[in-house]
């Protein structure tokens, strides 16, 4: 969370109605299918911050393909969020979306 709070660039990569179900504040939405046509609209956010993939849980395959793809657009540091927005949730932290 403290990240978050020193305002860290959280992408989440999961699919858009996961999101809309709830994600953490500010994240911004990207799956590794759409990466070629937001990579522009990252970059923009990112501007010095430091970036978070934060994917469904531990066992999400998609966080470590969006490391991947952002490494070769030239984005160094980007980090996982291991417990993804599941362990997000179950901390009680603040979220947006949901039905």
């Amino acid at each position: 969370k403290s990240l978050w709070e020193e305002g860290a660039l959280f992408i989440d990569p999961r699919p858009l109605f996961s999101y809309a179900e709830g994600h953490i504040p500010g994240a911004f939405q990207c799956s590794p299918a759409e990466i070629e046509w937001k990579i522009e609209e990252i970059r923009r956010r990112v501007q010095g911050r430091k970036v978070i993939i934060c994917c469904e849980d531990a066992l999400c395959s998609q966080g470590k393909e969006m490391v991947e793809l952002l490494k070769k657009e030239g984005m160094e540091g980007v980090r996982i969020f291991k417990g993804g927005f599941e362990e997000w949730r179950e901390a009680g932290y603040p979220e947006e979306g949901g039905w």
